[in-house]
């Protein structure tokens, strides 16, 4: 059960980044609709705002750096933690987490632009962040249920 839903969480992430390169590509090639369905769809889940967006070919991702490192990290880490492959250190998980802390501090209470590259950077570490809690939460339920 653990690994069809942490394949199922890669494919939905996956879709996401699909999409989220697919949208300049197709604006370059003159699909503006199509690009901007793209755009409409992510719409929700994103604030989109292009100075924070990787851009290709001249246009930006319908996702902004941080989101798009969100949707790659979960991509890498649940087929990761679907196959058992990666042991949490507690040490590095809170190491983890006060690193991103610290960037969303800087970025929202003291404005400081951090940049595309970090916000990329830490929405990966987000992903670990939320999968590896994820699969945490899912041992201890499984193993409470078996002692039931």
């Amino acid at each position: 059960m653990k690994k069809f839903l942490f394949i199922l969480l890669c494919l939905y992430s996956l879709f996401f980044v699909t999409l989220s390169l697919a949208s300049p590509i197709l604006a370059k090639f003159g699909f503006y609709k199509l690009s901007a369905d793209f755009f409409f769809l992510f719409s929700g889940s994103c604030h989109q705002q292009p100075h924070l967006s990787f851009w290709i070919f001249g246009y930006p991702m319908p996702l902004c750096c941080r989101c798009f490192g969100v949707y790659v990290g979960s991509s890498i880490f649940s087929i990761l933690f679907a196959s058992d492959k990666v042991k949490i250190n507690l040490i590095i998980y809170i190491v983890l987490l006060l690193i991103n802390l610290l960037d969303l501090c800087l970025n929202y209470l003291f404005q400081v632009n951090t940049g595309k590259l970090l916000r990329f950077c830490n929405g990966v570490i987000m992903s670990f962040l939320i999968i590896s809690s994820m699969d945490y939460i899912y041992l201890k339920v499984r193993r409470r249920l078996s002692n039931v």
